[in-house]
């Protein structure tokens, strides 16, 4: 700490002039030595272009804990001049505390004005010994608000401020031994309090900060979310709808008609077809497929053509795995090679919907209330399970099958036949699921929630006012389309 030092003009005796606690008085005038660039570490003390003032010495860079703004080296969560930010200097009467200026004090600290206000720790200040402008005499000290000659038996002597150098975060471990922003002294160290991680000197938390998001080399490019990264892929013209996703790309359906592909690495963005909505997506290495009418639309990832193929019946769903697509109608299921070709019917089943595709099996649900599973050819097709009314949306790892129902998810495994697993209940407006084969995803009014594939604690990931509509998951991230016109992203997932 600093003590407040008086000193008269000699050409205009009545005139004094007062110095804060940080300064330092310098030919008539106060300068702050542990970061004034002209008088740096004291009087007259000019660093050279290029170096920098830090604590008092000239350096080439900043050290821990302070920003560099022009040659100096602040603090800037309690730096009057650059307040939160580089240059927003706080106006007369304010101070600066936790980055911002006010009139508030941090806790511990006292409002003083001299010159210019601070905050003061009445219970150690020299120039504010128990209250604001109480002066300690010459060789005194203050020590717990009063002045004394001594410093108490846990106390060290730092200039002229007795500190105690084991939880001091001015004088942490030794004197001028400053804890950065966040940070508390503790044993005469420096730790980031409670929920704080430190990260390029600063103690942040990785739960919502973009530039550390769920640890020290994580930056976001939207936001972060209970310590992973949020970001809008794409802002759609109208409400999105069916969803797909491969090694590089998502694609969608937006209510307007149109079918849209963007790499993940939100980089390229293209429209794919206009004036062909659909509510279902396929996608294989090479191509992208839509329901229209009698007919599944193809189109080569990337734009480079186009191309239908027809079918005996309206198509309702489509997928694609294996080498093949598979199309959905009120009669069956039918096949066809990846691109175009033949089509053969491989399911006759009552309605058949949310088609989907892992292991070299098939897998849906029907309009008698029933998860069915098949080979890709159609053989071996089977019962998984029977509900009691109809079943929403479907995914599967190979192993199990899981999926809406009512306001539940549930699984069941895909060789063996039984009753099904509820992995979450009592939910609220599910339209989603999908699994990386770990953890099953799910997405209802309260936004998007995931829960181990064996069952157990189920946890939210992403908030949402319920305007999610599809969702899918690779590695890595969870993608989303919403009502509300964005294509979203959340990684880690």
């Amino acid at each position: 700490m600093f003590s407040l030092v008086l000193v008269a003009i000699a050409c205009s005796p009545t005139t004094a002039v007062y110095c804060t606690p940080d300064e330092t008085m310098c030919h008539g005038s106060c300068s702050a030595f542990y970061k004034d660039p002209q008088n740096c570490g004291g009087c007259d003390i000019a660093c050279a272009p290029g170096l920098v003032c830090s604590d008092g010495a000239c350096a080439t860079s900043c050290g821990g804990g302070t920003v560099q703004c022009g040659q100096s080296c602040v603090q800037t969560f309690v730096d009057r001049d650059n307040c939160g930010s580089c240059g927003h200097v706080c106006t007369a009467g304010e101070v600066c505390s936790k980055g911002s200026c006010g009139t508030t004090c941090a806790a511990g600290q006292t409002f003083c004005i001299a010159t210019a206000p601070y905050c003061a720790n009445v219970t150690s200040d020299n120039a504010n010994c128990g209250k604001c402008g109480l002066h300690c005499g010459p060789k005194e000290y203050c020590v717990q608000g009063k002045c004394t000659t001594t410093c108490a038996s846990d106390q060290t002597l730092c200039t002229d401020t007795c500190v105690n150098l084991q939880s001091d975060a001015a004088h942490c471990g030794s004197c001028n031994g400053f804890c950065v922003q966040n940070q508390h002294c503790i044993d005469g160290a420096c730790v980031c309090a409670q929920g704080l991680t430190m990260c390029s000197g600063a103690c942040v938390d990785t739960s919502t900060d973009e530039n550390y998001c769920g640890g020290c080399n994580q930056k976001c490019v939207g936001t972060c979310e209970g310590g992973r990264c949020a970001a809008v892929l794409a802002y759609t013209s109208s409400a999105a709808d069916a969803l797909a996703q491969d090694s590089t790309n998502v694609y969608w359906t937006e209510t307007s008609g149109e079918v849209h592909q963007r790499a993940k690495a939100i980089a390229t963005y293209q429209v794919l077809a206009t004036g062909a909505y659909a509510s279902a997506l396929g996608v294989d290495a090479s191509n992208v497929y839509w329901p229209n009418g009698a007919a599944i639309e193809i189109a080569q990832i990337g734009g480079n053509g186009s191309s239908e193929q027809t079918l005996p019946y309206v198509a309702i769903e489509v997928t694609a795995g294996g080498g093949y697509v598979f199309a959905a109608d009120s009669t069956g299921i039918r096949r066809f090679p990846s691109g175009g070709g033949t089509v053969s019917t491989v399911v006759t089943d009552t309605k058949p919907h949310a088609l989907a595709i892992a292991n070299g099996m098939i897998v849906w649900a029907n309009d008698a209330y029933q998860i069915q599973r098949a080979n890709l050819d159609g053989t071996s097709q089977a019962t998984l399970t029977t509900m009691t009314s109809p079943i929403g949306r479907l995914a599967t790892d190979g192993y199990s099958v899981f999926f809406t129902w009512g306001s539940d998810v549930l699984s069941v495994p895909i060789q063996t036949p039984g009753s099904p697993l509820v992995l979450a209940t009592g939910l609220l407006g599910i339209s989603d699921v999908a699994t990386d084969g770990n953890e099953v995803f799910w997405n209802d009014a309260s936004g998007i929630s995931k829960v181990s594939v064996n069952g157990g604690p189920k946890s939210l990931i992403h908030a949402s006012n319920g305007d999610i509509v599809r969702i899918a998951v690779d590695t890595t991230a969870v993608y989303w389309t919403s009502s509300s016109a964005q294509i979203g992203k959340l990684s880690p997932k």
